[in-house]
């Protein structure tokens, strides 16, 4: 489905841009990871989620989540205990 139909919705730059924004708090954190993901000129944005994915994930196992990511972990985790316990 194109874009121009669907509201509120994020091209890959800008979801990944997003995203690391919301984890790290500044722009300088995604553009360092998205210049060390080009290749022949071009971005693999694949790549850039890869990491962006990994650096998350660390946070959360290490408690350093901000208040963005620590809701939406407290909801993950609260729904899988309950799965757990069914």
């Amino acid at each position: 489905m194109s874009l121009r139909y669907l509201k509120n919705s994020y091209r890959w730059n800008d979801l990944l841009s997003k995203i690391a924004h919301d984890l790290k708090g500044n722009d300088r954190y995604y553009l360092d990871i998205k210049s060390s993901c080009q290749e022949n000129g071009k971005y693999k944005f694949e790549k850039i989620a890869s990491l962006l994915e990994e650096d998350f994930n660390n946070q959360l196992k290490n408690n350093e989540s901000n208040d963005v990511f620590e809701k939406i972990n407290t909801i993950f985790f609260t729904r899988t205990w309950k799965k757990i316990l069914t």
